[in-house]
């Protein structure tokens, strides 16, 4: 796998949990499946250690609209110090039944974002939620440009979710303004973050988002971070060249995990990696001035301050 971001990343991960630092390959592999299964007997690597271990404040997962959401009531009375919120994602606009009901369970267990896959802005279900979220304060994620369905044969042998998706069109930027438009025209524009699959978006949208901006509210619209296919070192620093040559990386809210799987909050050192290199690269070709203090305030502010404070009042 070299070359693909899967080795680096799971280099990261046996090295920070499981403290395993050799070279990655066909003669140490089993040494390494050794190490790591002796290691997971331990109570330091149950979900509640991994994420100790990685000093996450608060997780969110994603969860279907008529969830019960049985697990995060227990744990929001628990002495876990993580907090662990839903956040709720709805593909299917035909199955939203009782609304109102689920949507304020979801609040009052403590959700604050929801996340829609988009390829066509019109339907009015849409605009609709996002009033909704507007209403409770929730933050609104549109992941635009995914091709989902491809392999017919494989889609048969591991379902929608199997992971056999491709890089999809360019985003319809006419319906997004659309979209965004008659939302903003209603006085319920919640915040909202993109998440472009295709690279080819991210001039557009890191332009789109300084037409819908607000007073007191700093980035309310959000080019989000190089994700699926993008966030390796490649993607990564075609998105920041993007965001910061047609947006404002000063309030840029920094990485996602993109993945289901606790130990990938390595991808947040990984994309600090990456930041500080490409933040190098501008310094040594005189882009960037070199003055430490004000560098650091910069990255601070993309790895974390922008976050913590953008969803602070939210999460």
């Amino acid at each position: 796998t070299l070359g693909n971001p899967l080795y680096h990343w799971t280099a990261l991960e046996l090295k920070r949990y499981f403290g395993i630092s050799e070279l990655l390959s066909s003669e140490t592999a089993d040494s390494v499946w050794t190490r790591c299964n002796e290691s997971l007997r331990s109570k330091k690597f149950s979900a509640r250690g991994l994420l100790d271990q990685a000093n996450v404040e608060c997780i969110c997962t994603s969860d279907p609209l008529h969830s019960d959401l049985g697990a995060h009531s227990l744990l929001k009375d628990s002495d876990f110090k993580t907090r662990v919120l839903p956040s709720l994602r709805i593909d299917d606009f035909s199955k939203l039944g009782n609304l109102d009901t689920q949507l304020d369970h979801f609040s009052n267990i403590g959700c604050k974002l929801a996340d829609h896959s988009v390829v066509d802005f019109s339907p009015p279900e849409l605009r609709s939620l996002a009033v909704e979220y507007a209403r409770r304060d929730w933050v609104l994620q549109l992941h635009i440009g995914a091709q989902r369905e491809t392999s017919t044969r494989l889609r048969q042998l591991a379902g929608p979710a199997g992971g056999y998706a491709s890089i999809g069109s360019a985003c319809d930027i006419a319906g997004l303004c659309r979209l965004l438009d008659e939302i903003e025209s209603s006085g319920q524009l919640p915040r909202i973050i993109l998440y472009p699959l295709n690279p080819a978006d991210y001039a557009a949208l890191a332009t789109l988002t300084g037409s819908f901006s607000e007073d007191g509210v700093r980035g309310k619209i959000q080019l989000g971070p190089a994700w699926w296919y993008n966030d390796h070192a490649l993607g990564i620093r075609a998105h920041l060249d993007a965001l910061a040559s047609y947006g404002l990386l000063s309030t840029f809210i920094g990485m996602t995990t993109d993945s289901r799987s606790l130990l990938s909050m390595v991808r947040h050192e990984y994309f600090r990696r990456v930041f500080c290199d490409w933040l190098g690269q501008q310094v040594e070709t005189g882009v960037f001035p070199n003055e430490n203090s004000l560098l650091a305030l910069l990255i601070r502010h993309v790895c974390y301050q922008n976050a913590h404070d953008w969803l602070n009042n939210k999460l």
